[in-house]
């Protein structure tokens, strides 16, 4: 389709658009940072810290007391961020007894064999090392084809503790309305990324207006009642927190 959406620099626009209002309204990350803010505070000065899958590096700065170290499968944009090393999750270049600490938030989705990569996590840690996860209960597909799983608390606890660990605990990220409140908040930034045919001088003051009513107001009012739900049976996922024996 010929227009204004025809020309890559507009289109580069709003997609820069989209990422930075889909970031802004993303509950499910303001749920894990909570669980990273909290899990921070046990980590001691100078522990030996590897984040594994980490991407961007996004709670690094969380960890500063740390000797920090992160790994992912693959160096995604080596202009943005550079991780310390590569490697598959289920065969980390590491002595046994490496690590005191273990970070591993929203990856275990993507690993074809979950239990070898908490195993190999087991053989890596000192004793009494720690274990943080985090992982999705029910989201979108994303990172295609290499989306494999979503878990509930009983299976994260039956990997865990397949492969040696004690749980010390399972939280949810929030229950019933914080799940839907991230589902609603997404809506603005799903229907603009569907409508790059249509001209920009009609989308964006509708996305102004939608974004401002289903992104931001009523997430915010749902949001708010979640104190509600007691068994949150439906939640966004879990943070994990486990030791080694």
């Amino acid at each position: 389709m010929q227009g204004i959406w025809a020309n890559n620099e507009n289109t580069k626009m709003l997609n820069k658009i989209i990422k930075k209002f889909t970031k802004l309204v993303d509950i499910e990350n303001k749920e894990i940072l909570k669980f990273i803010k909290d899990f921070s505070k046990k980590c001691k000065n100078e522990e030996k810290l590897l984040d594994a899958g980490a991407g961007e590096m996004p709670y690094k700065k969380y960890f500063p007391q740390t000797d920090y170290e992160s790994c992912d499968f693959c160096k995604l944009d080596e202009y943005r961020y550079k991780v310390d090393f590569t490697c598959d999750l289920q065969n980390i270049p590491r002595e046994n007894e490496t690590y005191d600490t273990i970070l591993c938030t929203q990856v275990l989705e993507h690993v074809p064999e979950p239990q070898k990569v908490i195993n190999e996590f087991h053989r890596i840690l000192k004793k009494q090392g720690k274990l943080f996860l985090t992982v999705p209960q029910g989201w979108k597909l994303h990172q295609e084809p290499y989306h494999f799983f979503n878990y509930t608390s009983y299976g994260i606890k039956y990997i865990a503790e397949k492969a040696g660990f004690k749980v010390i605990y399972i939280k949810e990220k929030g229950g019933y309305f914080k799940m839907m409140a991230s589902r609603i908040s997404y809506s603005s930034p799903f229907y603009l990324k569907h409508l790059k045919g249509l001209k920009a001088i009609f989308v964006l003051p509708f996305f102004a207006i939608h974004s401002l009513i289903f992104s931001i107001i009523i997430p915010f009012l749902v949001y708010h009642l979640d104190f509600l739900d007691k068994e949150k049976k439906y939640t966004l996922g879990y943070g994990i927190y486990c030791e080694k024996k």
